[in-house]
């Protein structure tokens, strides 16, 4: 396994523990979708297991060996959700900000860290905007420079807090498509909150629930069922599959 989480409990001071006793592990090259209503616990998780917050009990493990062994910077690429910059940085100079940790505190990127960046930032599809200020992208755009971010600094487990929230239903598609696209070209592993389920079953090798009551956690197509919905949702729902081609769509009908 390449990352796994083992026994996870964590609490704000002065409140009951949020998470209790998480449990799981991911493959290279696999996809773990994180589904529950606000203030369930989705961002805090993610920053537990990427060490910005420390567990208060268990840990997580890149590759066996505990993150505070191996250090997270060397190995997790944390995408947070998107906000707007206020300075003027190129989308160049923003995801050379990704190679921090190869250079040195006065020192400026070498020629080496630079073709990296315009590696990653061709990879992406973002080539055209490389040299233009991020305060003047769309949200989609400014998505796509966050990834890439992150993408540059080589992470083996890449952690991405509702990337396609505040995006049109089409930039929400196309995020969904580079994701999955970069985890099994790069062969590395991806966790990512979402609040759609729809958005779970397109791209998620695995999916858990979280609630007030705890989570569930199983195969995507196993686990988003419209009785799980209900219950971590607090809707009815009819999930519909749609074919297109050989390709198994599902789409879900949700009524309050």
């Amino acid at each position: 396994m390449l990352i796994e989480v083992r026994n996870g409990f964590f609490g704000y001071p002065g409140q009951d523990m949020i998470l209790k006793d998480i449990n799981f592990s991911l493959k290279q090259g696999e996809i773990m979708a994180i589904l529950g209503q606000n203030g369930t616990g989705k961002t805090t998780m993610l920053k537990c297991l990427t060490g910005i917050l420390k567990w208060k009990k268990g840990q997580t493990l890149i590759n066996g060996k505990s993150l505070d062994s191996v250090g997270r910077l060397n190995e997790i690429g944390y995408v947070p959700q998107a906000h707007k910059l206020s300075f003027p940085y190129t989308v160049r100079e923003m995801v050379a900000m990704g190679r921090a940790r190869y250079i040195g505190p006065f020192s400026v990127p070498s020629k080496e860290d630079m073709e990296k960046v315009d590696e990653v930032i061709k990879s992406i599809g973002i080539e055209h905007l490389k040299n233009i200020p991020c305060t003047n992208l769309s949200g989609g755009q400014l998505q796509l420079v966050y990834i890439a971010r992150a993408l540059a600094a080589d992470p083996k487990v890449l952690v991405l807090d509702e990337p396609e929230s505040h995006l049109d239903f089409k930039n929400q598609l196309m995020i969904l498509k580079l994701i999955k696209r970069l985890v099994k070209g790069k062969n590395i592993s991806c966790i990512m909150n979402t609040h759609y389920p729809e958005h779970a079953l397109r791209i998620s090798d695995k999916t858990m629930f979280l609630g007030s009551k705890g989570y569930i956690l199983g195969k995507s197509r196993e686990v988003i069922t419209e009785e799980n919905i209900g219950e971590y949702f607090d809707i009815h729902a009819k999930i519909v599959s749609i074919k297109n081609g050989n390709e198994d769509l599902s789409t879900i009908i949700a009524f309050c």
